[in-house]
């Protein structure tokens, strides 16, 4: 399990935005392994993370939050998740939250987490374009999408499947 933290407090004194400017690759994992990036402020993708061997399935879970403070009293005033870059997790699952600002999936980006997606967060805008989210398991395929203080806007394809589960969820 890894957690990279980005923020304000316990010496940082940057705005607490995170940025994944370079291709994340887990081939090679061994053992199902936990990932989160963890920003205090923005968090934002533009980069994938991938499996470059989809032939063998790993299994590697990503916890994705923005807007989460380092210490007390240090909450940054922005703290919005922006997904520019596509997410394919060939086993594992995909756990989203921006605790009050908003997610957004850019054009043509496609998220895929066969053991099941949750995505949480004030709103939730997907751009048009080609892109898509997905989740098809042996057991979980479950999507969820909820913002909790505004709008849900989706312009592009959401499927879940999978023997035991397949279910969407949506809320606003």
């Amino acid at each position: 399990s890894s957690t990279v933290r980005g923020g304000v407090g316990d010496g940082n004194v940057g705005d607490g935005t995170l940025t994944l400017n370079a291709a994340i690759d887990y081939d090679g994992l061994s053992a199902t392994r936990t990932l989160s990036l963890r920003a205090s402020g923005a968090l934002i993708l533009n980069e994938p993370i991938l499996d470059s061997n989809t032939g063998t399935a790993r299994n590697l879970n990503l916890n994705l939050v923005a807007r989460n403070a380092l210490t007390v009293g240090t909450m940054p005033t922005t703290g919005d998740m922006e997904l520019n870059a596509d997410i394919l997790l060939t086993g594992g699952a995909l756990n989203a939250k921006s605790f009050d600002g908003a997610t957004v999936i850019g054009e043509d980006v496609t998220i895929q987490a066969n053991g099941g997606i949750t995505m949480t967060g004030a709103s939730f805008t997907q751009a048009t374009g080609a892109g898509s989210i997905s989740s098809a398991a042996n057991s979980t395929g479950n999507i969820s999408i909820i913002a909790t203080a505004g709008d849900v806007s989706l312009a592009n394809p959401i499927s879940a499947s999978g023997t035991g589960a397949g279910n969407v969820t949506i809320g606003a």
